[in-house]
């Protein structure tokens, strides 16, 4: 689904129970129970509020019948068998990018498939962090695919800090890993459909050396051809980007 999809908006896949524990320098309480290992997630991944589709308040949806081409050309690449595992959806300010986004994530989210999402914001601390990213991401996996959790809680158990973790490493044990736990065993050859994380607006981010970063670790994984039954989407501005990154996503 590469090259131009609708005026200026443009798409580029990649090819290739109880005690306490001290985390990030916190203190945190580890109890045995469901709802209390969800509590130690959330205090220990310290998620950003207010950052998905459903919580953000600056979100529009798309109007029906607007940007149709582009929502059935990203649906098909979630769906249809043979695409690449990451879409870049770029374009200039104000072209709708995160209406599109908010589009996708509603859709998935209500067949259940959608994973994850995070919509960075310039000007509103932790929604322009880029290091709040992978956590978060995380924190919303351990809810929205519960057999990733035993995985999620063993990557925390033997890092104990997340933040000294590089992001490549970070997306390996608190994102891949996870996601690859939940198809072992016989469990591996029950058909799956695709899931999907959203990334919108990255170019937000108030670290552009760490988005970059992000940009090759993200890269470097996929080209070890996973089989995850998994997309991720993420939009940017072009000029936020830059020609480097950009030659990333497309000589793929």
């Amino acid at each position: 689904m590469p090259g131009n999809i609708e005026g200026n908006l443009h798409a580029e896949v990649i090819n290739d129970s109880g005690h306490q524990s001290i985390y990030n320098g916190t203190v945190v309480q580890n109890y045995g129970h469901s709802a209390g290992r969800a509590k130690f997630i959330g205090e220990v991944l310290r998620p950003v509020q207010g950052a998905t589709y459903q919580g953000s308040k600056f979100l529009a949806q798309c109007h029906q019948g607007t940007r149709k081409d582009v929502i059935k050309a990203l649906q098909d690449w979630v769906d249809l068998d043979g695409q690449p595992p990451i879409c870049w959806l770029s374009g200039p300010a104000g072209y709708g990018k995160s209406a599109i986004s908010r589009t996708i994530a509603e859709t998935y989210d209500n067949q259940k498939r959608l994973l994850g999402n995070v919509f960075f914001r310039r000007g509103y601390d932790d929604k322009q962090h880029i290091g709040r990213l992978i956590p978060s991401l995380s924190h919303q996996l351990y809810h929205n695919l519960p057999k990733s959790q035993d995985s999620i809680h063993r990557a925390i158990d033997a890092v104990r800090d997340i933040n000294t973790l590089s992001l490549e490493a970070q997306f390996r044990k608190l994102i891949i890993e996870p996601i690859q736990a939940t198809r072992k065993g016989i469990a591996a050859l029950i058909p799956l459909s695709r899931r999907i994380i959203i990334i919108d607006a990255l170019d937000e981010c108030d670290d552009k050396d760490q988005m970059k970063a992000f940009i090759d670790a993200i890269i470097h994984i996929f080209q070890t051809k996973l089989k995850l039954h998994l997309r991720i989407l993420i939009t940017s501005r072009v000029e936020e980007v830059g020609a480097r990154e950009i030659s990333l996503f497309t000589e793929r």
